[in-house]
């Protein structure tokens, strides 16, 4: 039985299919467009290495070299600042005025606990309200100081060595004084000179800590902010993303749909104003944004909710939910169709993600980019957030972020505006 494929009905939708791809111009465009865009932020977020240099304060109370040798060590990567005592004060109030991203303080006891054989702590005071930079600082400062650890468990290993060689040399001393008593009758006082000094060789491999071998040196990490809500951090970042990527996909797509019933003309005829049209929008979908927000908000639920100033959280969720409603709007008002909406989504959504500081602190971007990432909505946003729900900050208007943050929702509104009076007409 002979199989007859429709050549020429196949090769008609073919050619249709490849001519409707040419008269969507906009849609070829970000079709190709998006990969280079994944492609391009994937592999700067894989192997971005810090833009500008890495501030260390340092407090070393030991006097000793081996914390000089630790600081040598830290300097060849780092830039180093020595600060002063009181030394916790200092670096904490260092790393939140941003002098410093990272503080470390050398207790008095480093070298003592190092010279027997012990694991000595170190402290670290980092900025606990942003875990991206935390977490990457934390890595790069363990990774740095392993060459001063690995030549510490080198000079342990010869301290062990000796210690054993010598109690190995006093030994056979002491066989050979005690041959000398056995012939001549002297030499007891020697003997048993020679038996505490192996005893106190014994003694130091004794008090060796095993653990030692592995982690000669214990580092303690301190925040450097006193967080009124620790579990807000991630409530911040949960709502600025998902509340981003729902209005930009929903909201683009209920803006279309009112474009396809001609329901944008017929607000014109019937006497409704613009404002009227988009603030309707706005209060409901940011009831929709909030709503699916309160989906997921027990994850994050603990007592110390409690700390945080009510109105201000709400507030800050409004705020936030409004200016991604309209950039949803904005989509739906620029795009042709469906399909361009969501590809325009797509291609916005990842870069607000990366200049927002999600896979890579932007903290430590190069001055270009950084200034690019302070512009960006999506990381005021999350500063904001933070600061109702972390820090338990007060609503006030002389707020550098709220004033920031409504900056971007008035003018957000003015174009919005201005680009529906254009298709109304």
């Amino acid at each position: 039985m002979k199989i007859k494929l429709p050549n020429s009905k196949l090769k008609s939708l073919l050619l249709k299919e490849y001519l409707l791809l040419l008269r969507k111009k906009k849609f070829l465009v970000m079709v190709l467009a998006l990969p280079i865009i994944f492609g391009v932020f994937y592999q700067t977020s894989m192997t971005m290495e810090p833009g500008i240099a890495i501030n260390v304060g340092v407090c070393n109370l030991d006097p000793s070299e081996h914390s000089s040798s630790l600081v040598s060590e830290l300097s060849s990567v780092f830039s180093v600042t020595q600060y002063s005592e009181p030394c916790d004060e200092n670096l904490a109030r260092g790393v939140r005025d941003t002098e410093i991203f990272l503080g470390l303080l050398v207790p008095e006891d480093f070298f003592q606990k190092l010279s027997t054989l012990n694991k000595s702590d170190i402290f670290i005071y980092y900025d606990n309200s942003n875990p991206v930079l935390s977490n990457y600082l934390d890595f790069f400062f363990q990774l740095s100081i392993k060459n001063y650890e690995n030549a510490l468990l080198r000079q342990a290993g010869d301290v062990v060595k000796t210690e054993t060689q010598k109690a190995d040399l006093i030994i056979s001393s002491a066989y050979t004084v005690l041959d000398s008593i056995r012939f001549l009758g002297y030499g007891i006082s020697s003997v048993a000179d020679q038996v505490q000094e192996i005893q106190q060789a014994l003694n130091t491999i004794e008090a060796m800590d095993i653990s030692f071998v592995t982690e000669p040196v214990v580092v303690n990490k301190v925040g450097a902010y006193d967080l009124k809500n620790e579990s807000g951090i991630s409530a911040a970042l949960i709502f600025g993303i998902l509340s981003l990527f729902t209005a930009l996909l929903l909201v683009s797509s209920n803006i279309l749909s009112d474009k396809e019933d001609n329901f944008i003309i017929r607000l014109k005829v019937s006497k409704t104003s613009s404002v009227t049209y988009l603030l309707s929008k706005i209060i409901f979908f940011d009831f929709v944004l909030i709503f699916q927000y309160m989906a997921v908000f027990p994850l994050f639920l603990s007592a110390s909710w409690l700390n945080v100033n009510i109105f201000a959280l709400v507030f800050s969720l409004i705020i936030v939910a409004s200016i991604n409603v309209l950039m949803g709007i904005l989509i739906g008002l620029f795009s042709e169709n469906q399909a361009i909406a969501v590809l325009t989504a797509l291609l916005l959504t990842l870069p607000f993600l990366f200049m927002s500081g999600m896979f890579y602190p932007r903290e430590l971007f190069p001055p270009p980019l950084k200034f690019i990432s302070d512009v960006f909505p999506l990381s005021n946003e999350i500063t904001l957030l933070k600061q109702s729900m972390v820090f338990g900050y007060d609503f006030s208007l002389n707020s550098t972020m709220v004033q920031l943050n409504l900056m971007y929702l008035i003018c957000f509104f003015v174009v919005a505006w201005l680009l529906l009076r254009f298709k109304q007409h």
